[in-house]
């Protein structure tokens, strides 16, 4: 009887173990799998048809939303940030060039990251459409050693899971790609 009870001890403590492991590693993979997936290597664009001028603003100004669209999908999401992106940075391209979109993150219908970059540096905004006041930068970041760093603003969405969307150049077009 005493050892079947210690065999039977035996067995919750390893299950309890394995329980414990494979619940660190979900966390582990929430919380790390994001960054882990955002590389810093810029992908070919196609061409954006605005330059760098509009309304440059300064990182202290993050709440600027240009315009009231009307959103149906990700595919408008990306159209209006691909002819707005210029207006949404915060900062201006570096040597006068142009702002292009190197991939986004849906983390929701409403709030994405939009990964960007000049060839020079790469930047990233969250932003997040409303129907009432259209599409408005929640949070901006810059490239750090390993990751996007926070700026200025927030960054509500992060630790959720993200729908990656990449252009490719052969289809020419925006791409979904998890």
């Amino acid at each position: 009887m005493k050892k079947n009870k210690k065999s039977q001890n035996s067995i919750l403590i390893i299950l309890a173990l394995l329980i414990v492991i494979v619940l660190a590693a979900a966390v582990y993979y929430a919380v790390i799998w994001k960054n882990k997936n955002k590389q810093v290597n810029p992908a070919p664009q196609p061409t954006q048809q605005e330059s760098a001028g509009g309304n440059q603003q300064t990182p202290n100004e993050i709440g600027n939303k240009p315009e009231k669209p009307t959103i149906t999908s990700a595919q408008d999401s990306i159209n209006y940030v691909q002819a707005h992106l210029a207006e949404l940075s915060p900062v201006k391209p570096a040597a006068g060039g142009s702002w292009h979109i190197i991939r986004l993150w849906f983390a929701t219908d409403n709030d994405f990251y939009v990964e960007y970059g000049d060839s020079h540096v790469l930047r990233e905004l969250l932003i997040h459409f409303d129907a009432q006041t259209g599409y408005g930068v929640v949070g901006y970041f810059e490239a750090g050693e390993n990751a996007f760093e926070l700026k200025s603003g927030k960054d509500t969405m992060f630790g959720r899971a993200l729908v990656l969307y990449e252009y490719d150049q052969t289809a020419k077009k925006w791409e979904r790609k998890n």
